[in-house]
């Protein structure tokens, strides 16, 4: 049976078309120049040019083509536990460093007011801010500065200052 100069150039370039599309698949299902880090970010406090850490709080960090995630849940108060208190004038600019500043959905800044009858009540400070000032009163004020890259990527960072 003789083939047709037609029907092998088709098959010829169908060939060529599959094999360019399986090329393209491959490659763009590796790339991952477009997603989140596998690793939850990290966020510092800078203050007068010195970097201080945050510790994580509540959060999610899923992964929902290679599986696996992150939350860490547990009491507010005893989260605050585990850091030390940033000392500052009163007034003082206060900046947040963020690891990976890709795909930042809503970042969120409240103040953590503590009491006998309520242990960790949220107040919100206001969004999308990258730097505030600290009160100007002295004293102790405990934060949280929450980051929310999509609904399975989000996390509060905690922190505490000691206004002087």
């Amino acid at each position: 049976m003789k083939m047709s100069f037609k029907s092998k150039y088709t098959k010829i370039l169908i060939c060529c078309i599959t094999i360019y599309l399986g090329i393209f698949m491959i490659s763009s299902c590796g790339n991952r120049s477009n997603k989140l880090p596998n690793n939850i970010p990290n966020v510092n406090i800078i203050v007068n040019g010195d970097k201080y850490n945050t510790i994580k709080g509540e959060g999610t960090w899923f992964d929902k083509e290679m599986g696996g995630g992150n939350s860490f849940i547990g009491p507010i108060n005893e989260k605050f536990n585990e850091i030390s208190f940033i000392e500052v004038n009163s007034n003082e600019k206060l900046s947040f460093d963020i690891s990976y500043l890709d795909n930042i959905q809503e970042i969120t800044l409240y103040n953590i007011e503590f009491s006998e009858v309520v242990s960790g009540k949220r107040v919100k400070i206001t969004n999308d801010i990258y730097e505030f000032n600290v009160p100007q009163e002295k004293g102790e004020y405990y934060y949280s500065f929450n980051i929310e890259w999509d609904d399975t990527h989000n996390f509060e960072y905690l922190f505490k200052i000691k206004v002087k």
